[in-house]
């Protein structure tokens, strides 16, 4: 594996040597026009030796990290781009502990806080929705149910296809599996009007009166379509389980696995999304465009583990 703090080819960050010059990557994410005052919405304003931005209309004063996932961080910026480098150029993705390690956290807290932030930003980041040809399916992570009697979770598989080719994927943890949750990630997931493809026996009531065009595959060895199109969602099942148990040993709280699958996706991801740079500065530019979670806001809807 590359060590992140190694310059990369294709935009890494190896020009990302000091607080200073992270700051100016990030502001010219933020403001890719020039500085627009986030009170106001002014054009006219300028620098102040702090590093700062001061309006010159409502004369705020303001930092590029204000108001975004970086708000009020203690954590340096150059580490916080190493993390993300991090999480968008491992495949297998990564765990709180090998964060830790990679940029000599102190503080087990500290990386999971930041991988925290990293999954939420992840989470928000594809919201364009897939359109034409799109698979839907449905797996359980595990026994249909445990020996307590609590069911396993339940994760949407969601393919879009391009050119008869499997592309990028989406993955939901629905909290049940029925026709309601059903309709309503894939409404989330899918433009109105496209062709909805599902396993042969799978009953996926209220697609076609949602707008879409269910479409039954062949099984495996039918239409020779059928090995191209529709046939990708039990693959991607398969490496998803292999990848819970080889990156996280299987240890995944219910409440934390929205996040490890949004994790998964963007390694997936990676061969239909262009190169880790485009991908690195995406992720940078979702950042400092939404307002991220505090610590507390975090461990009181999950717990860190």
């Amino acid at each position: 594996m590359t060590s992140v703090v190694e310059p990369q080819k294709s935009g890494g960050l190896g020009a990302l040597v000091s607080e200073g010059v992270c700051r100016d990557f990030l502001t010219t994410l933020r403001w890719p026009a020039g500085f627009v005052c986030p009170a106001c919405g002014a054009r006219r304003g300028w620098r102040t030796d702090r590093g700062t931005f001061f309006c010159g209309q409502c004369r705020t004063q303001t930092s590029v990290t204000a108001g975004t996932m970086f708000h009020q961080t203690r954590v340096p910026l150059r580490t916080w781009l190493r993390a993300a480098w991090l999480v968008c150029t491992q495949p297998r993705g990564v765990s709180a502990r090998r964060l830790q390690h990679e940029l000599g956290l102190g503080s087990y807290q500290t990386a999971w806080l930041l991988l925290q932030r990293l999954r939420h930003a992840i989470m928000h980041l594809s919201d364009a929705p897939f359109a034409g040809a799109v698979e839907v399916g449905v797996v359980h992570l595990g026994r249909p149910a445990s020996k307590s009697g609590a069911m396993a979770p339940v994760v949407l598989i969601i393919v879009e296809y391009q050119r008869q080719r499997p592309g990028c994927i989406k993955l939901w943890h629905m909290p049940a599996a029925n026709d309601a949750n059903l309709r309503g990630f894939v409404r989330l997931s899918v433009a109105p009007g496209s062709r909805i493809l599902t396993a042969a026996g799978a009953t996926y009531g209220g697609l076609a009166a949602a707008g879409y065009q269910p479409v039954i595959t062949p099984p495996a060895g039918g239409a020779p379509a059928a090995a191209r199109t529709g046939r990708q969602g039990p693959r991607v099942a398969a490496r998803l389980r292999r990848w819970l148990w080889t990156a996280h040993r299987g240890a995944i709280k219910r409440k934390n696995l929205q996040g490890y699958l949004d994790t998964f996706a963007l390694g997936y991801n990676r061969r239909c999304t262009g190169p880790d740079g485009k991908r690195f500065r995406r992720l940078l530019a979702h950042m400092v465009r939404i307002r991220g979670r505090i610590y507390r806001q975090m461990t009181a809807a999950t717990d860190a583990g």
